[in-house]
């Protein structure tokens, strides 16, 4: 498990719809440190998040990306857990035959059972899926 700046956080793609009101919670929680969650899973090679879409929204507005929220907290000091998932991703596909952007991430249990990345994703709602 490694960590990675907010700043570079709020620059992932993400791959889920995004609830404006939980990101904006999550962005208070975070600055306030009462944030809490499992690691941010990620794929490098094409810099996306399997998990945390609403964190990285998150993030955008901590960092000032997202202009349309008018915030410009100019957080990037802020570090969350993350973990290349990109031998695990590149192992589904190869077996499944598809492409990520083909994976269903609506169910990760597909993905990571059996893994060592099972025990964090569990935390995640999609795992239960």
């Amino acid at each position: 498990m490694d960590t990675m700046e907010i700043s570079e956080i709020a620059k992932l793609r993400q791959i889920n719809e995004v609830d404006v009101d939980k990101a904006l919670s999550i962005a208070n929680s975070i600055k306030d440190g009462t944030f809490k969650a499992p690691s941010l899973l990620f794929y490098a090679p094409i810099n996306a998040a399997v998990t945390g879409s609403h964190r990285i929204e998150a993030a955008k507005i901590l960092v000032g990306i997202d202009e349309d929220y008018g915030y410009d907290l100019g957080y990037s000091e802020i570090e969350m857990d993350v973990i290349d998932v990109t031998e695990y991703i590149d192992n589904y596909c190869e077996e499944e035959d598809c492409t990520f952007d083909q994976i269903p991430f609506d169910s990760l249990r597909d993905i990571f059972e059996g893994t060592d990345i099972e025990d964090d994703v569990k935390e995640n709602e999609e795992w239960s899926r």
